[in-house]
C-alpha cells in the first residue's frame, strides 16, 4: 500500500460534491485513461491535467460536502485502479520501505508444507511504503491491520491453496485505507520464500496484471 503526500490539484472551494462509490471509480477511470494518453509530458503536470480535465464532471450540490476531501479520496483510490498512476507515483516518490513493483508473478520457492506454516503465527508487522510500521494479526480468518494513528483496517482471510489467499476488504477508520478500497474489493497473495524473522510475499489488486513484493515480520509465540 503506497501512502503519499497529497498534491493540492485544483481550487474548488466554490464548489461542492455528492459521489457514489460508483461515480468516484467512473471518473478515476476517466482520470486513468488521460493520464495514460499523455506521457509525453512530466508526471506532476500529467496529474494535474488529468484532475483538472475530468473532477468538474463529478457535480452535485450538496452545500455539506468537502471538496478537498473528495479530491484528496479520489486520489487515493487512482491509486488502487490505475497501474499507470502507481507506477508514476513509484517515480515520483522513492519507497522507504520493503516494497517493490515488479512485472511478473515471482514462483514461490516453498514447497506447500512450508507455505503452511505462514497462518501458523498470529502476530505480524510490516513496513508502509514511508517507513511506519503496520501491526497485524490474523485470527479468526481475519486480516486486521493497525496504524500509527491507531486507526485500522479489516479484511476477510480467503486461502485459495497451501500457499495462496484472498484477502477482501471488510471496513476501515483509516482515511488512506477507507479512501483506497471499497468493501468487497479483493487483494491476492502469495508466500514465497520464508526467511528467519519474516516471509516474502507477493500481491496483486484483482484484475490488474501487476503485482509488488514486500516483507511480513512474524512473532514466534
Amino acid at each position: 500500500m503506497k501512502k503519499i503526500m497529497f498534491i493540492p490539484l485544483l481550487v474548488l472551494a466554490q464548489i461542492s460534491f455528492a459521489q457514489t462509490q460508483k461515480q468516484k471509480d467512473s471518473l478515476a477511470d476517466e482520470i486513468c485513461k488521460t493520464i495514460v494518453e499523455t506521457v509525453n509530458l512530466p508526471d506532476t503536470i500529467r496529474l494535474r491535467n488529468a484532475f483538472s480535465k475530468h473532477v468538474s464532471m463529478f457535480v452535485s450540490a450538496y452545500p455539506d460536502s468537502k471538496p478537498d476531501q473528495l479530491v484528496e479520496s479520489l486520489f487515493y483510490r487512482l491509486q488502487r485502479n490505475c497501474p499507470e498512476v502507481q507506477k508514476l507515483l513509484a517515480n515520483l516518490q522513492p519507497q522507504k520501505g520493503d516494497w517493490a513493483i515488479v512485472d511478473e508473478k515471482p514462483t514461490t520457492v516453498l514447497d506447500n508444507e512450508g507455505c503452511k506454516t505462514f497462518l501458523k503465527y498470529q502476530v505480524y508487522s510490516y513496513l508502509e511504503t514511508n517507513g511506519d510500521t503496520v501491526h497485524l494479526e490474523i485470527k479468526n480468518g481475519y486480516w486486521v491491520e493497525h496504524f500509527k494513528d491507531s486507526s485500522y483496517s479489516k479484511l476477510k482471510l480467503k486461502k485459495l491453496n497451501d500457499c495462496e489467499f484472498e484477502i477482501v476488504f471488510v471496513e476501515s477508520n483509516n482515511n488512506i485505507r477507507k479512501s483506497f478500497s471499497k468493501p468487497g474489493d479483493k487483494y491476492k497473495y502469495q508466500i514465497v520464500d520464508k526467511k528467519e524473522n519474516y516471509f516474502f510475499m507477493s500481491t496483486e489488486v484483482e484484475g490488474q496484471n501487476r503485482f509488488s513484493t514486500f516483507k511480513i515480520y512474524f512473532i514466534k509465540p
